[in-house]
């Protein structure tokens, strides 16, 4: 199975996530029973991807819940004709050959990322007999038997059959309506703010949420915004930043209130180094979404940059308290805190980063530091050695630690990773 395909321009959608068109929900569906059964027969039928886990519950012998939402497709795929199953036979079937149809369920799908990455409308849609109808501000009705490319809208003109549809996708909604997508306790805390931030998923849902879905632009009219902010955002990802600017601004050009690409502008300027860009962006970005964690945490670091560690400070405070599985979080906030004499807090920080994830090596390479210092050196010798292994290639991380070992009595062993450094300064400026 897929989640979606992809628009590849067509209907103006490059990639995926705004439209409700069949090149984005329309998506391959092949099932292997146990033992062959059934192989080689193919149904022609349109289902869905909620039919999924109840078909799999059933093959397997499990009850399936009363929770879970759509059908097994178990009965359908064996009542439906048999066919040879040889490749020929397939390809034959593949092309509309011998495979039987079976009464049709309509199909929901719904898209809510055009308004939580936007804030324009969620789109709705059904696909029902010959029908697309997506439910929209410019709503529009297909006939795909007679225009399968979707690209004559006869809504205006079969209003009555627009009405029908409209209201069975009102009814689709209700019934399959869940509460707003939580973050997996085991996602990857920096994943799940990143995927927060961009519209993917939320922390929580809200009445006042739900209704926002009715309100918004219609993405039709905003689609060249959207592709412009995927090819943004790519650039962000890819550390091109200097590329991802110009792109950033003009969507910004075109929706000034886009509170996401706000923050991706603020943090490409960050990652430039030009703060005096950056920070006003970023503070509008955590004024517009003050939940968000990501934009706290990238305002942080855009203060600490400018070496304002007293603003920093409770913006990783926050950040943390939002993620708290979030490791690099809190190894920013102990950098704050080892800067404004805060040890003891900074130590527990580090403590907890490297609890989260023990081969960070910044956290490593701070509290063996700090704990040096400190003349703690047994306890020092094992988070600098760590450091060195996780970033062999860190002058810093051989030079704390051959310092540490000469606090330990160990010449032979600081000797070792002086000399290291030295080598590394040398394949550094030949």
């Amino acid at each position: 199975m897929a989640d979606h395909g992809e628009g590849l321009g067509q209907h103006g959608e490059e990639t995926h996530g705004i439209f409700l068109y069949d090149e984005t929900i329309h998506v391959p569906l092949l099932v292997k029973m146990p033992l062959g059964r059934s192989a080689g027969r193919r149904v022609e039928s349109r289902t869905s991807l909620v039919d999924i886990t109840p078909t799999v519950l059933e093959i397997a012998g499990i009850p399936v819940p009363a929770a879970v939402q759509g059908k097994s497709l178990v009965k359908t795929i064996e009542r439906t004709a048999a066919s040879p199953g040889n490749l020929k036979s397939a390809q034959s079937e593949a092309r509309g050959g011998s495979g039987t149809a079976v009464p049709e369920q309509p199909v929901y799908s719904e898209t809510d990322y055009p308004r939580r990455a936007f804030g324009w409308r969620a789109l709705r849609s059904v696909r029902t007999g010959k029908y697309l109808f997506i439910a929209a501000p410019n709503r529009e009705l297909y006939d795909e038997a007679a225009d399968p490319e979707a690209s004559h809208n006869l809504a205006t003109a079969s209003p009555a059959i627009s009405d029908t549809l409209s209201a069975q996708v009102a009814e689709l909604h209700r019934r399959f309506a869940n509460p707003v997508l939580a973050i997996p306790t085991e996602t990857d805390a920096q994943q799940a703010e990143q995927l927060n931030a961009l519209g993917y998923v939320s922390s929580g849902s809200s009445t006042a949420a739900e209704s926002k879905k009715e309100e918004g632009a219609d993405p039709k009219d905003r689609i060249e915004i959207a592709n412009l902010m995927h090819d943004a955002l790519m650039e962000v990802e890819d550390g091109r930043y200097e590329v991802a600017v110009p792109q950033l601004e003009r969507v910004l050009a075109k929706e000034p209130q886009m509170t996401v690409a706000q923050m991706q502008l603020g943090i490409a300027f960050a990652r430039l180094k030009k703060p005096d860009q950056a920070l006003p962006l970023l503070r509008s970005a955590v004024q517009r979404q003050p939940d968000s964690g990501m934009a706290h945490y990238e305002l942080g670091l855009a203060l600490f940059d400018t070496g304002d560690l007293q603003s920093a400070a409770p913006e990783f405070s926050f950040a943390v308290a939002h993620a708290p599985r979030w490791a690099d979080a809190h190894f920013s906030l102990a950098a704050v805190d080892a800067r404004i004499d805060r040890v003891p807090e900074a130590l527990a920080e580090l403590t907890t980063a490297l609890e989260l994830n023990p081969d960070h090596y910044r956290a490593n390479l701070l509290r063996g530091r700090i704990l040096s210092l400190q003349g703690h050196t047994a306890e020092a010798l094992p988070d600098l050695e760590k450091a060195a292994r996780v970033e062999p290639n860190s002058v810093e991380a051989h030079l704390f630690l051959a310092e540490a070992y000469s606090q330990a009595g160990q010449q032979e062993a600081a000797q070792r990773e002086r000399a290291a450094a030295d080598r590394l300064k040398a394949a550094s400026h030949p």
